[in-house]
């Protein structure tokens, strides 16, 4: 651990780290959509390490600014007293038990709406159809997804990136063919606004703007093959940059393999009460429960200990141009997301882990 700490100190200035280990471990079922039979995924462990050098400072409750923060950090979490007696806690979300959710990037006050979904076999039909409740968000280790806020400070506005080793991989050893779980794995960021430096703690906590959503999609070019199977069985077709493709005939994946051109998915984005069929829970059949996530951030893929998997990639992706000056509030999300093809009962039993970095580095030599 020490020599883990040691390394990450010697890092380039302007440059911040953040490192969320995520243990799940999913027991084996049968094939079926959105983990139908499987209905959580345990959590054994959760390690968060964050580091900060010159240019940016970290904090979790926007009155101690650190170079490196932990769990305990996130849990305490920020309860901030307006001068008036009245007082803003945060909601940062550690859970004990994750199930897969869905969202299509849309916020409320602040917040990523975040829906459950259900699958469940028709008596009649026995078709196997979905219905979906919105979740919300408080404080503790209880919920289907994780969530906190984080603060950043920086003094003169640059641009901020992700480092080339973000990314959600399967942890070494993790038994086969219990191995995709970690193509439907989700990093998201909201920005809620950015406060003068020189602002009271609780005008920085107290920011719910919306300004922007990023939706992060690691391992976007990889499949397994039952992942491509599952998508033929609910799908009629896919999107490859913009171009509709049939499911029945998928030429141009290639399952176990990265480089797999990028697909859009449909994420839930209302409550479903009704149960609607897996073949038409899309945008095209139900665009009032649905809609299609567009622009989501790709990461190169990484290996098992979050190197670049291809070590000519050398520069780190463009977050957000020109972030601010000041104190920003962010409020981060990580998740399984049930409408990606990868999420079917095949990928339970395996251990992943998810790596978050900043830096306002371009280039990570």
């Amino acid at each position: 651990m020490n020599k883990k700490r040691e390394k990450e100190q010697k890092k380039k200035l302007g440059s911040l780290i953040l490192l969320l280990f995520l243990t799940v471990i999913m027991l084996a079922t049968s094939t079926y959509a959105w983990f139908t039979a499987n209905k959580t995924v345990s959590i054994s462990d959760i390690n968060v390490y964050v580091s900060a050098s010159s240019g940016l400072q970290i904090s979790t409750d926007a009155l101690n600014w650190k170079t490196l923060i932990a769990n305990e950090d996130i849990t305490t979490g920020y309860n901030v007293d307006n001068g008036a007696g009245v007082y803003l806690q945060d909601k940062n979300m550690l859970p004990t038990t994750l199930a897969p959710v869905s969202t299509s990037g849309g916020t409320t006050t602040g917040y990523m709406n975040m829906y459950l979904g259900t699958v469940e076999a028709n008596s009649g039909s026995g078709d196997f159809e979905l219905t979906a409740t919105q979740l919300t968000e408080s404080k503790g280790n209880t919920g289907h997804f994780v969530a906190f806020d984080i603060f950043l400070k920086t003094d003169s506005p640059e641009n901020l990136y992700l480092g080339v080793g973000s990314g959600v991989v399967k942890n070494a050893g993790a038994p086969l063919p219990a191995e995709g779980l970690q193509y439907a794995g989700r990093i998201g960021l909201v920005t809620n606004g950015t406060v003068l430096a020189t602002s009271t703690q609780y005008q920085m906590v107290n920011q719910f703007g919306n300004t922007e959503v990023k939706i992060i999609e690691p391992n976007y070019d990889g499949h397994t093959a039952y992942g491509i199977t599952q998508a033929n069985l609910y799908y009629q077709t896919y999107k490859v940059n913009g171009a509709d493709y049939p499911w029945t005939a998928p030429n141009n994946l290639t399952a176990g393999a990265t480089g797999n051109p990028y697909m859009s998915y449909d994420g839930v984005k209302a409550v479903i009460s009704t149960p609607i069929v897996l073949e038409e829970t899309n945008a095209t059949d139900n665009n009032a429960y649905f809609e299609t996530v567009t622009g989501a951030q790709k990461l190169y893929p990484v290996s098992t200990d979050f190197t670049a998997a291809d070590p000519s990639v050398t520069n780190n992706q463009l977050l957000y141009t020109t972030f601010p000056a000041g104190v920003t509030k962010l409020r981060v999300y990580m998740w399984i997301e049930g409408q990606d093809v990868d999420c079917e009962n095949n990928a339970s039993g395996v251990n992943l882990t998810f790596r978050l970095s900043f830096t306002q580095n371009a280039s990570n030599t």
